[in-house]
Formats: C-alpha cells, sequence, structure tokens
C-alpha cells in the first residue's frame, strides 16, 4: 500500500525595463511525503512472514533567471539571452 501527500508552489517574476532589458526570475519547488507498507507471508517461495514499513521525504526547488536584451540599430535587430539554472534536491528515507 503506497500513501503519498504533495505540496506544489510556483512562483514567477517578469520586469520590463525602458532600455529592452527583460528580467524573468522562476521559482518552483515541491515537498513530497510517501509511506509504502508490505506484508509477505510464508506460502510465498523462500520467504517468511515480514512486514515492511518505509517513509520517504523529499524536497525539491528550482530557479531560473533569464535575462533578455532586444534592440535595434538601423535595419538590423538584436535578441540576446543569458541564463542561470540551480536545482536542490533533498532525499530522506526512515
Amino acid at each position: 500500500m503506497l500513501n503519498k501527500q504533495a505540496l506544489f508552489l510556483t512562483l514567477f517574476l517578469s520586469m520590463v525595463t525602458a532600455f529592452g532589458l527583460t528580467i524573468t526570475a522562476n521559482f518552483a519547488t515541491e515537498i513530497s511525503d510517501a509511506k509504502y507498507q508490505a506484508y509477505t507471508t510464508e506460502k510465498y517461495i523462500y520467504s517468511t512472514n515480514s512486514a515492511t514499513i518505509t517513509d520517504t521525504r523529499r524536497a525539491f526547488a528550482l530557479n531560473e533567471d533569464i535575462v533578455n536584451y532586444k534592440a535595434e540599430v538601423g535595419d538590423h535587430s538584436f535578441d540576446l539571452m543569458g541564463m542561470t539554472t540551480s536545482v536542490l534536491t533533498h532525499l530522506t528515507s526512515m
């Protein structure tokens, strides 16, 4: 039997300047708890009665920062983008 609970959260922020510069920040997280319960009887080959309970907690966070610059010079247009990403994952089993 598996019992799982999870919480999801996403935040988004975007800012546009007068000089063609756009700054965007994304943040997402997931926090979950899972419990697995199992019982095995003697009727299976090479098995004895046993019970297993496993608790798992997981936390995941993602941060993305994006900078975009748009400009026009004469007949030419430029669109430049830079991006950073950071990920944090934590897993605990009990």
